[in-house]
């Protein structure tokens, strides 16, 4: 159940769930301005992020003009860099078609998951499974 939800520039949107302590970005696109507004609303809350608790996240990508471009491949180590930087425990789970798209994009990050050890990713094909993949691994913000 969403408890704020902000439409951000280039329709991305952001929404903290539950007790505040799950965030799900929405992304329309992968177009350049789009990519650029997703990393840096994810980039600001994890530098913003209390370390001593988990970070929750769903990444809603089920839309069909989402790809995984060169542009946003080369952006998304900026966010697993920080997650390590962090070193914040994280459970991250990707809503995602069944395209062949998508199989890319999960490969790629089953490789971004194995070389960020605090970071786990999942994979589902609707909103409600991740609520449920989130709600096994999550334990409320103290």
């Amino acid at each position: 159940m969403p408890i704020s939800t902000t439409i951000l520039e280039n329709g991305v949107v952001k929404t903290w769930d539950s007790d505040a302590s799950i965030l799900t970005f929405t992304i329309p696109n992968s177009n350049r301005a789009t990519v650029d507004t997703y990393i840096e609303a994810v980039l600001e809350s994890v530098k913003n992020w209390d370390t001593s608790n988990p970070y929750y996240g769903i990444q809603d990508i089920t839309s069909p003009d989402v790809s995984l471009t060169p542009y946003l491949r080369g952006r998304l180590p900026e966010i697993t860099q920080l997650f390590m930087d962090k070193e914040i425990n994280s459970y991250i789970v990707l809503v995602m078609d069944n395209s062949f798209t998508a199989g890319v994009m999960k490969a790629f990050g089953r490789l971004m998951s194995r070389n960020t050890p605090f970071v786990t990713i999942n994979f589902v094909t609707d909103i409600s499974k991740a609520h449920e993949w989130i709600a096994k691994q999550h334990t409320p913000i103290s």
